[in-house]
Protein backbone atom coordinates (compact mmCIF):
# COMPACT_ATOMS: atom_id res chain seq x y z
CA UNK A 1 0.00 0.00 0.00
CA UNK A 2 0.72 3.40 -0.85
CA UNK A 3 0.13 6.59 1.15
CA UNK A 4 1.26 9.59 -0.12
CA UNK A 5 1.43 12.71 2.28
CA UNK A 6 1.60 11.15 5.78
CA UNK A 7 3.69 14.47 6.52
CA UNK A 8 3.92 16.92 4.50
CA UNK A 9 6.80 15.83 1.63
CA UNK A 10 7.01 11.96 3.67
CA UNK A 11 5.24 9.21 1.73
CA UNK A 12 5.18 5.39 3.39
CA UNK A 13 5.00 2.36 1.35
CA UNK A 14 3.82 -0.77 3.05
CA UNK A 15 4.64 -4.21 1.62
CA UNK A 16 4.96 -6.89 3.93
CA UNK A 17 6.46 -6.29 7.07
CA UNK A 18 8.00 -3.57 5.73
CA UNK A 19 7.46 -0.18 6.18
CA UNK A 20 9.69 2.48 3.53
CA UNK A 21 9.33 5.97 3.71
CA UNK A 22 10.31 8.13 0.69
CA UNK A 23 10.99 12.00 1.85
CA UNK A 24 11.04 14.71 -0.64
CA UNK A 25 13.82 17.14 0.07
CA UNK A 26 13.56 20.14 -2.93
CA UNK A 27 14.69 17.76 -6.43
CA UNK A 28 16.03 14.83 -4.11
CA UNK A 29 14.26 11.73 -2.61
CA UNK A 30 15.56 9.81 0.36
CA UNK A 31 14.33 6.25 1.11
CA UNK A 32 14.43 5.21 4.31
CA UNK A 33 14.41 1.26 4.68
CA UNK A 34 14.59 -0.05 1.11
CA UNK A 35 12.79 -3.38 1.98
CA UNK A 36 13.37 -6.70 0.74
CA UNK A 37 14.49 -7.36 -3.01
CA UNK A 38 10.79 -7.98 -3.89
CA UNK A 39 9.47 -4.84 -2.77
CA UNK A 40 11.70 -2.99 -5.27
CA UNK A 41 9.28 -2.62 -7.59
CA UNK A 42 7.10 -1.19 -5.80
CA UNK A 43 9.30 0.93 -4.80
CA UNK A 44 9.61 1.92 -8.49
CA UNK A 45 6.30 2.90 -9.06
CA UNK A 46 5.70 4.92 -5.97
CA UNK A 47 8.59 7.36 -6.83
CA UNK A 48 6.89 7.37 -10.69
CA UNK A 49 3.44 8.13 -8.74
CA UNK A 50 5.39 10.99 -7.30
CA UNK A 51 6.84 12.17 -10.46
CA UNK A 52 9.89 11.07 -10.21
CA UNK A 53 12.39 9.38 -11.45
CA UNK A 54 14.92 6.49 -9.41
CA UNK A 55 17.69 8.91 -10.04
CA UNK A 56 16.24 11.71 -7.96
CA UNK A 57 16.93 9.02 -5.19
CA UNK A 58 20.15 10.83 -3.39
CA UNK A 59 20.34 9.08 -0.36
CA UNK A 60 19.14 5.62 1.21
CA UNK A 61 18.87 5.15 5.56
CA UNK A 62 18.58 2.07 7.17
CA UNK A 63 16.99 2.60 10.37
CA UNK A 64 17.42 -1.14 12.26
CA UNK A 65 19.17 -4.11 11.65
CA UNK A 66 16.97 -7.46 9.59
CA UNK A 67 14.98 -9.14 11.69
CA UNK A 68 15.79 -12.13 9.71
CA UNK A 69 19.90 -11.82 11.23
CA UNK A 70 18.06 -11.71 14.92
CA UNK A 71 17.80 -15.40 14.95
CA UNK A 72 20.86 -17.00 13.67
Amino acid sequence: MFRTDVAPGVHLLQHGNVNCYLIEEGDALTVVDAGLPGAWAELGRAVRHLGRAPEDIRALGRVAKCWFGAFG
